[in-house]
């Protein structure tokens, strides 16, 4: 249906003038005049003429004078039910506001306030803080005394100390690599054992002595153990030979070393070397002034020396990148994994690149390098422990294998750069090549995708540093500033923490525990650590 509206000209008033007239002539009209005429003469629809005469009408119809029958009483509830709709709106926010502090509420129970203690704990928080937390956060009347807080916590500790020996008793008979060091608390030795790949804490605990003997017994209960990941301090590398292990030596460590002890020396003699030869050039070439000038001979004497310590400083750093290439999985010079006899030679070149140095420096570094040379490729004994089934009667290795599957990973990276071929066919060459050499291990090795994760997983996470033991240590010293005594109890708690948080580290599994990523199993499932400690405590109670 058209609308058809007033010509916009016209003012309210004229509308209405209009109005009036156009109902006049249509109640007016002849007979043989029809609506829709009368409309089309006056630019409007014949039902909105039909509208406005029946307004028209309903106007004109006699009624009594004044304000309709019932408009007070409409009025009066109008308002009446405005008031009631402002009362009903207060009291819906009134109920919104009860529920939203129900559901902030929280029922205090023994197990709350448990969990409170053991998280605070778990941040830092002294004992005495603890008390204050639960008084704020429940309450003054839930605040426990200090000595019944120091009771429980030293009991939980136990517990805590109990599950760790529990889960690390199902792997202990299977683990090919440990790392090991000490840290000290106020002249007390804490010793720590823990898995590198996963950095599950195995086992921490205070003892007394610093010997290779006390190293075996810290050691000696895992069975499969080939490598010890560690510093090269003398009760640990004690402990490993008389063990009989491979020992990897801590990268870190050893980059310290060499930092400290070679290559920062031979920085200084060489600064001072210099310096010398600047004063030995301006004696030399003066033209007056006090004191006798130099020869010639001697201020190019003052310069040999100079470019003789730099020579020896650039010598000891080619050799220290020598060794740094031994640690790294993968020999760049061949592409392959290391062999001990390469990564034996690449030492000993090492050595005779040191030899070269005359300077005290570098005659300890030759002896330091010597009397470790081994343990500067211990880690490599790790891929021997990675099991590749092969078929019956094949001409392959285990180490053959392994080196197809680092060629194959190389080429499958090559085919996704694009700016690596110059047309089609050399990628679609190499796309061949690297589907035949898939199809050649597949058919040699027996379980293909299971050797692919153990290699990439080993080369991810080579054993060739003890450092996150040292994360440990950076824990554990604000544990020792917040509390006079670290109690094994204590130190019980912290691994059981350590080991049930899950980890978002590169190279290992995000989301992950340290207990999941090793296999074991506590029913720690879904669980938050100081749930799986009271769930434990709660079940021996009940079985006793």
């Amino acid at each position: 249906m058209l609308s058809y509206p007033p010509p916009p000209s016209l003012s309210t008033l004229d509308e209405g003038c209009w109005r009036l007239d156009l109902v006049a002539e249509f109640i007016r009209r002849p007979d043989h005049h029809t609506a829709a005429r009368v409309a089309d003469r006056h630019g409007t629809s014949p039902q909105h003429l039909y509208e406005l005469a029946n307004r028209a009408a309903d106007a004109l119809r006699p009624r009594r004078s004044g304000p309709r029958p019932g408009s007070g009483d409409l009025a009066r509830l109008r308002a009446e039910n405005a008031v009631l709709e402002a009362e009903v709106t207060r009291l819906r926010n009134e109920v919104a506001e009860r529920d939203a502090r129900l559901a902030r509420s929280v029922e205090v129970t023994e197990r709350r306030l448990q969990q409170l203690e053991l998280v605070s704990f778990r941040e830092n928080a002294s004992l005495r803080g603890i008390r204050g937390i639960v008084a704020a956060a429940y309450g003054a009347e839930h605040r426990p005394r200090l000595a019944t807080l120091q009771a429980d916590m030293k009991e939980h500790g136990r517990v805590a100390r109990e599950i760790v020996d529990r889960a690390r008793a199902q792997v202990a008979d299977r683990l090919p690599c440990v790392m090991a060091d000490d840290i000290y608390f106020h002249r007390s030795d804490v010793k720590v054992v823990a898995e590198p790949w996963s950095m599950a804490l195995l086992n921490v605990g205070r003892w007394d002595g610093s010997s290779g003997l006390d190293w075996m017994v810290w050691l000696e209960e895992y069975e499969m153990l080939a490598v010890l990941a560690s510093d090269l301090a003398k009760d640990l590398v004690g402990a490993a030979t008389q063990l009989g292990l491979d020992q990897a030596a801590d990268y870190f460590h050893e980059m310290w070393w060499f930092d400290r002890k070679l290559l920062d020396p031979l920085s200084r003699a060489e600064a001072h070397l210099r310096d010398e030869w600047w004063a030995a050039l301006d004696r030399g070439t003066r033209p007056e002034g006090p004191g006798r000038r130099l020869s010639e001979g001697k201020v190019k004497g003052a310069l040999a020396d100079a470019e003789a310590a730099e020579a020896a400083f650039f010598t000891a750093m080619t050799a220290v990148d020598r060794l740094r290439e031994v640690y790294e999985p993968i020999n760049p010079a061949t592409g392959r994994l290391w062999t001990e006899a390469e990564a034996g030679a690449a030492v000993d070149g090492a050595i005779k690149l040191l030899s070269t140095i005359e300077s005290r420096p570098g005659q300890r570094a030759v002896r330091h390098v010597q009397e470790h040379r081994r343990r500067y490729f211990g880690h490599l004994k790790m891929y021997g422990t990675i099991d590749v089934p092969l078929r019956d009667g094949s001409t392959w290795s285990p180490r053959t294998v392994m080196n197809g599957i680092i060629k194959l990973g190389e080429l499958r990276r090559g085919l996704n750069d694009p700016g690596a071929w110059t047309g089609w066919r050399a990628w679609l060459d190499n796309r061949r090549l690297a589907d035949d050499l898939e199809r050649r291990l597949r058919r040699e090795c027996l379980d293909f995708d299971g050797v692919v994760l153990a290699l990439y997983r080993e080369l991810r996470c080579p054993k060739r540093s003890s450092s996150g033991v040292e994360s440990l240590n950076s824990r554990l010293r604000v544990l020792q500033m917040v509390h006079r005594t670290v109690s094994d109890e204590m130190l019980g708690l912290v691994a059981l923490a350590w080991n049930l948080t899950p980890r978002s580290h590169p190279g290992r599994p995000k989301g992950k525990s340290p207990y999941e990523m090793l296999g074991i199993e506590i029913g720690q499932g879904d669980k938050p650590w100081y749930d799986v400690l009271l769930d434990y405590e709660e079940s021996h109670k009940a079985a006793a």
